[in-house]
């Protein structure tokens, strides 16, 4: 639970309390519990908690900074190594610790919810470009076939006077 808090103070709040390199070995577990500490009221009450994760998740997950998804991706992984196990919601479920779970899939899901994003975004910039360009386009077609239409009478009108 210790380790999904603190990776979520980390996306959330790396740019307000600068958490230093955690260090998840056994010898240092006060040092683990002072970061939780220091997260937790953030985390309290329920109700606002939840509040903040809705405006956050709909505004920044947009745009997470690269230092802070690399410090993300460097502390899952240390977590990993040091724990024994996936940083996944099904193996917290299966360690009994439901409330951890939800937070790892939290995490994993805002950070996959960045990744598909920035990679869609410049797709969906160029389909709008190109969606525009068709559009003028079109425009000038109809332009383009009215004036052809009015040549064309033209055309049939000289043809009946010969």
């Amino acid at each position: 639970m210790c380790a999904c808090v603190i990776i979520l103070m980390i996306l959330f709040w790396e740019w307000k309390i600068k958490i230093k390199k955690v260090d998840y070995s056994s010898g240092a577990i006060d040092n683990l519990r002072k970061i939780y500490k220091q997260g937790l009221p953030r985390l309290k009450p329920p109700a606002n908690f939840l509040k903040f994760v809705t405006a956050w998740s709909t505004k920044q997950a947009k745009e997470i900074p690269e230092s802070v998804k690399t410090r993300v991706y460097a502390e899952i992984a240390e977590c990993e190594k040091v724990l024994g196990y996936p940083f996944e919601e099904e193996v917290y479920k299966r360690k009994g610790c439901l409330a951890a779970a939800k937070l790892c899939s939290f995490i994993n899901n805002i950070m996959f919810f960045n990744k598909t994003y920035l990679f869609v975004k410049p797709l969906q910039e160029e389909m709008e470009a190109a969606t525009l360009l068709a559009n003028t386009k079109q425009e000038e077609l109809a332009v383009i076939e009215e004036k052809v239409a009015l040549l064309v009478a033209q055309v049939k009108e000289l043809e009946e006077e010969l």
